[in-house]
């Protein structure tokens, strides 16, 4: 076995160092990873040949494969959203994007970047509700003020434009307003939104 790794890797260092062949080089590759998976050097020279080859596929397999060895979970939640971008953004595969994201949100559920990713690759997919819920859970681990308020703005759009729920979007504007209370983009929209729906009792309570 190990005598068969050894010629292999020779044939991966002449395919990439010698003839600069990176897409001969990751069949070479394949074969190491099918008689060792875990092979960190393999996984590593298969990352760096599928960039070079373009080969979005066997990129996004072998940056997750790295954040199945790696100890360290801030490590692997980085590789894991690397390996859903390429997966969402490079192959189109928006669903296993979306497992590669989870994976990583169940190491640290209120990373921002993990939420982040989850209601970009939710809102593409056209699941509005389950977007909104990501973009709640960053608020609710969101200590920054102004972060907080634009948040809130999102969640505002989101329910307004994609949900169609003037109400929600409503209310999600008057969580805004609880964060910036001087801000006067809340309580203008708030009254464009109640105007627009027609209720007159809501609406004159806004504009006091």
């Amino acid at each position: 076995r190990d005598e068969i790794i050894g010629l292999l890797e020779k044939l991966v260092g002449i395919w990439e160092h010698d003839l600069g062949q990176p897409a001969r080089e990751i069949e070479e590759i394949d074969k190491i990873l099918e008689i060792e998976p875990k092979r960190r050097s393999a996984i590593l020279a298969l990352q760096r040949n599928a960039e070079r080859a373009g080969d979005a596929k066997a990129l996004a397999k072998a940056i997750a494969a790295e954040a199945d060895l790696t100890p360290d979970p801030n490590l692997q939640r980085r590789l894991l959203l690397r390996a859903a971008d390429v997966t969402d953004a490079r192959i189109g595969d928006r669903d296993r994007g979306l497992a590669l994201v989870d994976r990583a949100l169940s190491l640290d559920g209120s990373n921002a970047d993990a939420l982040r990713a989850r209601f970009k690759l939710l809102d593409k997919a056209s699941r509005y509700a389950e977007a909104k819920k990501a973009l709640q859970a960053l608020i609710a681990h969101e200590k920054d003020e102004d972060k907080r308020f634009g948040l809130w703005v999102e969640v505002a759009l989101l329910d307004e434009h994609r949900l169609k729920k003037p109400y929600d979007a409503v209310e999600a504007y008057s969580q805004a307003a609880k964060v910036k209370p001087r801000h006067p983009l809340p309580p203008r929209e708030i009254v464009r939104l109640l105007r627009g729906i027609g209720d007159p009792a809501k609406l004159v309570d806004a504009i006091i």
